[in-house]
């Protein structure tokens, strides 16, 4: 039994040195592809630091949607998260800052590009909980 419980100790270990061997826009990345989004157009990361992530996700077109957007910006934010608690990190304890904003490109009357805005979630280092906004109309 102390043999397998080594193992997989070793193995932890090695996955988490991986993990913080990861640099801030590796971290970004691989969130993203681990969140699973669907019907999205792109994902842009405009900030990726050590102690900072913001996302902008926005949907192809009319395949956005309030409730949708709740869901994909707590999952992304979620998966950010997790992969800085396996690398070892403490994101209440480091004042971690993740933001996921969600959007939709639209054309507006005279063809004036803009956006509809679904809603954000953030990670709320205080209280160590995701919180999610909706938009102001």
């Amino acid at each position: 039994m102390r043999i397998q419980g080594f193992a997989v100790a070793i193995s932890t270990l090695a996955l988490c040195a991986a993990c913080q061997a990861a640099t801030p826009s590796e971290v970004a990345a691989t969130a993203i592809k681990e969140a699973k989004l669907t019907n999205v157009e792109r994902v842009e990361v405009s900030d990726a630091a050590s102690n900072k992530y913001t996302f902008f996700i926005w949907y192809q077109p009319n395949k956005g949607s309030v409730s949708k957007a709740k869901a994909d910006t707590t999952r992304l934010v979620r998966s950010t998260l997790a992969l800085l608690v396996a690398s070892g990190a403490k994101p209440s304890e480091d004042w971690t800052r993740v933001n996921a904003h969600a959007a939709e490109g639209v054309t507006g009357e005279t063809g004036k590009k803009m956006a509809v805005d679904y809603g954000s979630s953030r990670y709320n280092f205080a209280l160590d909980r995701i919180d999610y906004e909706a938009p102001k109309r």
